[in-house]
């Protein structure tokens, strides 16, 4: 059900910014929000399948650069792969903790980074804790 809720609030986020989510970036999206680690691009060409054939790799590419243009997905550094935003809608950078072990990243918002203003259109940080997570077993 919140998966559910989160498509329809993407779809009126896009609506709103003058854009359309399309079937592969909302089948994107659909992934993303499922999984619980982030996904790599070659894993979600899976998720595009149909057919039995997994989708090209630009498909996904191109819906995944849509995602993170619109503010619905982020992207790992760190782990090269991705996940949905937890924060769609709200201009925010992310931080991510990212699980050595299990490799679950959970999402975080930095305030007023680099200064006065917070975030602003095109400006791109990248802030990534690495550790263990919580269900993780500490080292």
């Amino acid at each position: 059900m919140a998966r559910q809720r989160a498509l329809i609030a993407a779809e009126t986020l896009c609506a709103a910014q003058g854009e359309a989510l399309n079937d592969p970036g909302r089948r994107v999206l659909r992934a993303l929000l499922a999984a619980p680690y982030p996904l790599k691009a070659y894993d979600l060409t899976y998720a595009l399948a149909s057919g039995g054939r997994s989708a090209a790799p630009p498909t996904v590419y191109r819906a995944l650069k849509f995602l993170i243009g619109m503010g619905l997905a982020h992207r790992i550094e760190s782990q090269n792969a991705y996940v949905a935003c937890r924060f769609p809608g709200e201009p925010h950078f992310a931080g991510f903790r990212v699980c050595q072990r299990c490799g679950a990243a959970e999402e975080f918002k930095l305030e007023d980074i680099p200064g006065p203003g917070g975030p602003r259109n095109g400006d791109r940080l990248v802030f990534e804790v690495l550790g263990t997570c919580s269900a993780c077993p500490a080292p």
